[in-house]
């Protein structure tokens, strides 16, 4: 079964050639960030952990690779709130939260206990 989310070859844009698409049985080539070697938010191996799943994620669905590290992960964010969104939409078993119930508004940080 295919993750109703994955890429599909025959969805791929004309410019994708062998060595850029996400198809099985081809390859591509995905940089590091720009600025590894001098930007000090990389000093920290989470941050390139997220600025790796965020650069694959972008290959595999044909979108820009974030080119530092507040926008790999405001696209993880992204992602995961698209996802979240999903399985609260779907017909069968939804999720029964609302995506947004977590941050109850608070833009994403949370409240302080009284």
């Amino acid at each position: 079964m295919t993750h109703p989310r994955a890429p599909s070859c025959s969805a791929r844009p004309a410019t994708a050639s062998p060595t850029n698409s996400a198809c099985p049985g081809q390859t591509g080539r995905i940089g590091p960030p720009p600025d590894l070697d001098t930007d000090e938010d990389y000093a920290r191996i989470l941050t390139i952990h997220i600025a790796a799943l965020a650069a694959v994620d972008a290959h595999l669905h044909h979108e820009s690779t974030p080119t530092n590290p507040a926008h790999a992960s405001a696209y993880l964010l992204k992602r995961e709130h698209a996802h979240w969104s999903a399985l609260h939409r779907r017909k069968l078993d939804p999720l029964s939260t609302a995506p947004d119930a977590p941050h109850c508004g608070s833009g994403g940080q949370p409240s302080p206990r009284s």
